[in-house]
């Protein structure tokens, strides 16, 4: 009797909150509140869409999305939202929320009820990109400086863009001048 009390199972973690009739339940889980009249693959597949066409939108891989997103959205929560492969919790709403730049609970209701998130245009300047430092300027290759000029030209305007990129050529161009100085002092 003993060795039964001490590894029994408890009860699974509020699965359904069983106070209401089943045709009513709520579905509680790891934060999260749905509706069990969701359609489960047709809502993951919504998403899943929104989130690729939001991050095609801010010219944004995965792992700045998820920077972007802050915390509440792995990168892993992010590529299985995309391989939909998840039930998204609130916190994992509320980041893709934060990362694709909508309203909050515009994830929700896209998953739940099928509305579209409402989208801000690019270059109102509200698009995301991300600041850099001279160091990591420097370990760009010349692909990834001509992809962040863009980000920056459709985020803000040319302007904007060129000074940045100006900006780019000279640490770049000051960077390799240093290490061909450093290469000669050691040869001599």
């Amino acid at each position: 009797m003993r060795h039964y009390r001490r590894f029994r199972r408890s009860r699974p973690k509020s699965r359904v909150d069983s106070t209401r009739p089943l045709r009513h339940a709520v579905y509680v889980s790891e934060g999260v509140v749905r509706s069990p009249t969701v359609d489960e693959a047709a809502a993951r597949e919504r998403l899943a869409l929104a989130v690729i066409s939001a991050r095609e939108r801010l010219n944004v891989t995965q792992e700045e999305f998820a920077e972007r997103a802050g915390e509440g959205l792995s990168l892993k929560t992010l590529q299985r939202v995309e391989l939909k492969r998840v039930r998204p919790t609130i916190k994992t709403f509320n980041g893709l929320d934060r990362g694709a730049g909508w309203k909050q609970g515009d994830a929700r209701r896209l998953y739940e009820d099928g509305r579209e998130p409402e989208v801000d245009e690019p270059g109102d300047g509200k698009a995301w990109v991300p600041m850099l430092t001279e160091e990591q300027i420097v370990a760009m290759d010349g692909g990834a400086v001509l992809r962040h000029y863009v980000k920056l030209e459709l985020a803000f305007d040319a302007a904007v863009a060129e000074d940045w990129l100006f900006h780019a050529v000279v640490v770049r161009r000051n960077a390799r001048i240093a290490e061909r100085e450093s290469l000669a002092v050691d040869g001599q």
